[in-house]
């Protein structure tokens, strides 16, 4: 309710601290898909109303606590959160200080702007504790983070009674230069992605089958149980794409490799890729502007599986997915990171 709270009226708040759980659940444990994708939390982790507006924030988890504990590891909750209130407040992705109360309880991780001593983000780690909110956190969270912020009427957030205003920065030191920079930045700004690493995105990364339906399900709003992917042998039901494969089912966007299997972990090609996208725009209704043009100015436009052909042609004819330098379409390609953000942000605008 603290995080609910915070999203939906952030103008009220001059900061929030929740304690015990992160902004939204998913269950299961951590794979290399998961840290490549996004999760079902950051739809909760998004700002909903005026992302430029500054929310500090500091979580708190317990060393026994729910929703894996508090490690700040690869496709937890918990670094995820990290990453996406990190860009949301400018600072950065990487604690630019760690401390230890006096009691030796309390391990707090702080995130700040470059060339600032302003905690806009905390992450403490509660020792020896469970899913529990103890008396003294209340005192600490008042003196040493709720009375030093003050919002003003117009919005603007003050630390000790000096203005705080957002520092735009790159987040993952492999974007810098990066061509896809902007796209995926966005990207992980709206939720729809995160990265690999409080550090890093890995844009020249394939993206894969249970990310994709993953990302377009969440921007569909889609929502349910896992029950349809009970057919396939490798989703099980507890993990993160498993609703998300069940609603691409159920809508005809998405098929099964057999009859039994989904392959979620497999690295998507191209032409796969584009399937899915023409099937989820017919789906969701969108509104992309078309110039019809002729596959067969691609060199490679042979190599294009029969079944792929129509849904290839749609993601050529509205500039979602466009040749090579050398003049190929790369049709069984692996789909990148950096490609699926930029395609995201052409159907967003749509």
């Amino acid at each position: 309710m603290t995080w609910a709270l915070g999203l939906d009226a952030t103008e009220l708040f001059a900061a929030i601290a929740p304690v015990g759980h992160n902004s939204g659940a998913r269950r299961g444990s951590a794979t290399r898909d998961e840290a490549l994708a996004p999760t079902e939390h950051l739809s909760a982790s998004t700002p909903e109303n005026d992302p430029e507006l500054l929310l500090p924030v500091w979580s708190f988890k317990g060393e026994y606590d729910v929703d894996g504990g508090p490690e700040l590891t690869a496709g937890s909750t918990n670094l995820e959160a990290m990453q996406v209130w990190t860009a949301r407040n400018g600072v950065s992705a990487a604690p630019s200080a760690t401390s230890t109360d006096s009691t030796g309880r309390y391990q707090t991780s702080a995130y700040t702007a470059a060339d600032s001593n302003v905690p806009l983000v905390q992450y403490t780690v509660v020792e020896n504790s469970p899913h529990a909110y103890l008396p003294e956190e209340a005192e600490m969270i008042w003196e040493e983070f709720f009375s030093k912020y003050s919002r003003a009427a117009d919005g603007s957030l003050y630390y000790e009674g000096q203005l705080v205003e957002k520092s735009e920065q790159t987040q993952f030191t492999d974007l810098d230069g990066h061509w896809a920079q902007t796209v995926a930045e966005n990207a992980v700004a709206q939720g729809w992605l995160n990265g690999t690493s409080a550090t890093t995105f890995e844009p020249d990364t394939a993206a894969t089958r249970g990310m994709v339906v993953t990302v377009l399900g969440r921007m569909a709003g889609a929502a349910g149980d896992a029950s349809a992917a009970a057919q396939f042998t490798d989703v099980a039901p507890d993990m993160y794409y498993a609703p998300y494969i069940s609603w691409a089912l159920q809508e005809g966007i998405v098929s099964g490799t057999s009859s039994t299997t989904f392959e979620p972990e497999l690295d998507i090609t191209r032409e796969e890729f584009a399937v899915m996208v023409a099937n989820y725009a017919q789906y969701a209704d969108l509104a992309l502007a078309e110039t019809p043009a002729s596959l067969d100015r691609f060199s490679d436009a042979g190599s294009i599986s029969s079944w792929a052909q129509e849904g290839m042609q749609y993601c050529v004819d509205t500039g979602l997915l466009s040749g090579h330098d050398d003049g190929s379409l790369a049709p069984q390609g692996d789909l990148t990171r950096a490609e699926l953000a930029t395609i995201l942000n052409r159907i967003s605008a749509a």
